[in-house]
């Protein structure tokens, strides 16, 4: 306990040593693609500051600061990056358990945050015992607040082998003052042996060679597990894993370009230090440059990554779905429906082409097919149904398709923004990382997926047709629509189980486990063939059909996002407890809409009789 209240005291003690400036504007496009190895892959310092920005703050921009500008600030500015209030603390729960003030926003430093980490250090260990599933809310925010303050302290130490000492006039850094470490602590033993202990019996010059080989005694401790920033490339062959400026420094490593990189790396601190904005792009064009020798470094992608974070391509898709869904039920009631057809289509049409181009980009800088994870699902199957959905409109021409398009284009990715903050583009567990089966069966499940929501969609709209009491010939097309949607989904939601009992067989040396996954995919086959196969057979009737069509949507969100919530099986890649509630409500209203209509229509149609 005494131990790791001392590192946290060492750490705040060399974060405040290292000298503090007044950033001024730089320019940081350079910097922002500069590769670091991070989760398993090459990415542009850009995504890792988004990343950490969105996992302590909850936001990509710290008030006006972006979070590039952040990283920046915390790699060569660490004593003014502790005091800047980054760690977002919602839970009231939390704040009682580590006795932090209360604020208005919530908003904690490092500074303040690393004290009472440090004097509650027994109920952490306490927590960390305990599996995630039996702890509250509170506790795992404690939790995730303690991995997050030794993240921070990473970054903010991971420059502090070359900054610039504070007081050191000089301007010596670790790296230049290392050298002479054993000499300062042999001539301080002497010291201590001759004067004891208290420092009031030293000289100034004494009480100076004290105080600096105290700081880098602590500095030597606190950074040999600072392996973070990952900035440096192999040493000696391609393949190898990149290493942090200290990971270099306690292994005694390094090649001549190893020596070069940290060079330049040091001109880019002092640059900064200095405020010296001239050198400092000069500095980051010259790392981006020599980063670009290295076999693993794409420097396209790199640029593609940045821009894609840059540009929002997603969020624009978003409000350019929803403009075409207003558009599309002014279509609908029938005044200048066709200028506003017209209009409906052009902006769904331009989000699809958005939307396409940023999964398109994914895949090239991932190198891998578009679904991997949770959020990667979101964005292929919402893209799928809008897709279809345009197809449908032009071959149709009655409105269906462009409100099927515009619904799930802009709910779907309205939903996935829950999971964007866990998204970075993250390599999967190796079971995954497969091209072939993520390209074969991931896909048609995900396909299936897509035409699944589409066909429900249409049904909703039929159902709605049916109450408003529109014409005949109309709510036929409709349900001719909905019906040939359904079997298509029911291939692909088919084929893409098939395919991954054979993936299991291989990967699991199983076919068949009764995984919560597997099962999902299951029930959306079996409510497929029940309703067609009723529906063919006219043991179904057309109310029944359309509204069992209508709760295909509760079918899919079920197996394809709540068994997530199950936390167990070996499909682990997705799981979230974040959504439960809205994915409950969702499943109600579902519910309450198909008996809604359906008692509307079965009166109706007793009434005619």
């Amino acid at each position: 306990m005494l131990r790791r209240q001392c590192i946290f005291s060492a750490i705040i003690a060399c974060l405040l040593w290292a000298g503090s400036v007044r950033a001024d504007v730089f320019d940081y496009g350079d910097f922002a693609q500069i590769p670091v190895q991070h989760e398993g892959r090459i990415k542009p310092l850009g995504t890792l500051a988004l990343a950490h920005v969105e996992r302590f703050y909850g936001k990509a921009h710290i008030g006006d600061m972006p979070a590039v500008a952040w990283l920046a600030q915390t790699m060569f500015d660490p004593s003014k990056a502790i005091e800047s209030p980054v760690f977002l603390v919602k839970d009231m729960d939390a704040r009682a358990m580590l006795e932090l003030p209360e604020k208005p926003d919530h908003l904690y430093s490092f500074a303040e945050i690393t004290p009472a980490i440090a004097s509650h250090q027994a109920l952490i260990s306490s927590l960390l015992q305990l599996p995630s599933q039996q702890l509250s809310e509170g506790q795992r925010v404690v939790v995730q607040l303690y991995d997050d303050s030794a993240a921070f302290s990473q970054l903010a130490l991971s420059c502090t082998l070359f900054l610039p000492l504070s007081g050191d006039a000089a301007g010596a850094s670790f790296m230049d003052q290392a050298k002479n470490l054993p000499l300062m602590q042999k001539q301080l033993q002497d010291i201590v042996r001759r004067k004891g202990t208290h420092l009031e019996h030293y000289s100034a010059d004494e009480k100076r060679l004290a105080e600096i080989a105290q700081r880098l005694t602590m500095t030597l401790r606190s950074t040999e597990n600072n392996t973070l920033l990952r900035i440096l490339p192999p040493q000696w062959s391609a393949g190898d894993e990149w290493l942090s400026p200290w990971a270099v420094f306690h292994a005694g490593q390094g090649s001549p370009k190893t020596a070069q990189t940290i060079g330049l790396w040091r001109d880019l601190a002092l640059a900064y230090q200095q405020k010296n904005a001239a050198q400092w792009k000069k500095s980051s064009a010259e790392i981006l440059k020599n980063s670009a020798d290295t076999q693993e470094v794409r420097p396209f992608a790199l640029s593609l990554e940045t821009l894609y974070y840059r540009w929002h391509l997603l969020g624009k898709s978003m409000l350019l779905y929803m403009a075409a869904f207003v558009l599309s039920l002014w279509c609908v009631s029938g005044a200048r429906a066709s200028s506003f057809r017209s209009m409906a289509f052009g902006a769904a049409a331009a989000a699809a082409i958005l939307h396409g181009v940023s999964i398109a980009a994914r895949v090239y800088i991932l190198q891998r097919p578009p679904v991997g994870t949770l959020y990667e699902s979101l964005l292929f199957v919402s893209w799928v149904a809008v897709v279809f959905g345009l197809f449908l409109e032009r071959r149709m021409q009655n409105h269906v398709g462009l409100l099927v398009a515009t619904l799930s284009g802009s709910g779907l990715l309205f939903v996935s923004q829950s999971f964007g903050s866990e998204d970075t583009m993250s390599m999967l567990i190796a079971v995954l990382n497969t091209n072939f089966w993520l390209a074969t069966h991931v896909l048609c499940i995900t396909i299936g997926y897509g035409f699944g929501m589409a066909s429900g969609i249409i049904a909703h709209i039929y159902l709605i047709m049916r109450c408003a009491g529109s014409p005949h010939e109309k709510t036929q097309q409709t349900l001719r629509g909905g019906f040939g949607t359904a079997l298509i989904a029911l291939l692909f939601t088919s084929l893409g189980t098939i395919l991954g009992g054979i993936w299991a067989d291989q990967s699991w040396g199983r076919f068949w486990g009764w995984d919560p996954k597997e099962n999902g995919a299951l029930v959306i086959c079996l409510w497929l063939i029940w309703l067609l196969h009723g529906r063919i057979s006219a043991r179904l009737g057309e109310r029944g059909f359309v509204v069992g069509m209508a709760l295909l949507n509760v079918v899919i969100s079920l197996s394809w996002l709540g068994v997530n919530l199950l936390s167990t099986g070996l499909h682990s890649y997705g799981f979230t407890d974040k959504a439960a509630l809205s994915l409950g409500l969702f499943c109600f209203a579902e519910i309450a809409f198909a008996a809604v209509t359906y008692g509307i229509m079965w009166r109706r149609d007793n009434a005619r009789a």
